[in-house]
C-alpha cells in the first residue's frame, strides 16, 4: 500500500506556514480527493474541518470518507499540543478497493532562548475494524519539530485485527522549532474502520523547577562518590 508523502522539509514548511502564525492557532491541510490541498487555518483548540468522500462502490450510493476533528490543539511559549481525531470509515466500499487519506495539523509554538531541547510524545490510540480477510490498514503516525521526526507505523489485517484496540507511544527529544507537525496517513484496502479520539503530538521544555532538581540530584550522587574515594 502507498501511503500518500506528507513529510515536508522544514525550511519549505516555514516559508509556507509562518504567514498564518500570528493569526491562527493553527493551520491544518489534507489531500481529499476533489480538494484543492490549501492550508486552512484554524482558531482552535477544537474544530471540524468536514467530511471527506473518498470513493464510491461500483453499485450504491454510499461512499467511503474520512472525517478528522482538531483536539484540544494549542500551542505557546515552551510548548505544543497537537490532536488529530478521525473516523475513516469504508464498510460501504467493494472488497479490495484502495483508497488513502492524510492529514497535516501544524501549530506554531515560540521557545525560550535557554531551551536546547524538547522532549516530545507520540501517540496513537483508536479502534479498528477489518471484517473481511481480504481488507488491510496500513497506519503513520508522525511528528516533528526540529530534527528527526518521530514514527508509528503499524499493519493491519482481518488475521490481526478483525476488532482490535491500538495503543501505541514513542518517545523523544527534539529541538526547538516554531513548528509542530502532526500527521495521520491512512491505506486501506476494502471494508475498513477506523475511529479515534486523540491521536496526539506534544512537546514542552522542562520547568526550571524541574532542571535546578535534575541537576541538584546528580551532584548529590556525584559528591558521594567522591566521598566514597577519599
Amino acid at each position: 500500500m502507498h501511503v500518500f508523502k506528507s513529510i515536508r522539509v522544514l525550511g519549505a514548511l516555514m516559508a509556507l506556514l509562518l504567514p498564518w502564525g500570528a493569526n491562527a492557532a493553527g493551520v491544518y491541510r489534507d489531500n481529499c480527493p476533489g480538494g484543492n490541498g490549501a492550508q486552512v487555518p484554524f482558531s482552535g483548540p477544537n474544530a471540524s474541518p468536514g467530511r471527506c468522500i473518498l470513493d464510491f462502490p461500483a453499485v450504491g450510493n454510499t461512499p467511503g470518507t474520512a472525517t478528522p476533528t482538531i483536539v484540544n490543539t494549542t500551542a505557546g511559549l515552551d510548548f505544543f499540543n497537537n490532536g488529530i481525531g478521525m473516523v475513516y470509515d469504508t464498510s460501504a466500499l467493494d472488497q479490495l478497493q484502495g483508497e488513502t487519506y492524510t492529514f497535516i495539523l501544524v501549530t506554531f509554538p515560540t521557545w525560550d532562548p535557554n531551551v536546547l531541547s524538547v522532549p516530545t510524545f507520540l501517540g496513537l490510540q483508536g479502534t479498528v475494524q477489518i471484517p473481511d480477510t481480504t481488507g488491510a490498514l496500513q497506519i503513520v503516525l508522525t511528528g516533528v519539530l526540529g530534527g528527526v521526526a518521530q514514527t508509528i507505523s503499524v499493519d493491519l489485517n482481518h488475521a490481526n485485527c478483525a476488532q482490535c484496540v491500538l495503543s501505541m507511544a514513542d518517545y523523544g527529544t527534539q529541538l526547538p522549532f516554531p513548528i509542530a507537525v502532526e500527521t495521520l496517513s491512512l491505506s486501506s484496502v476494502g471494508r475498513v474502520v477506523y475511529r479515534t479520539s486523540d491521536p496526539e503530538f506534544v512537546g514542552a521544555a522542562p520547568e526550571p523547577g524541574t532542571v535546578i532538581l535534575l541537576l541538584g540530584g546528580i551532584a548529590a550522587i556525584v559528591i558521594r562518590k567522591l566521598r566514597r574515594n577519599e
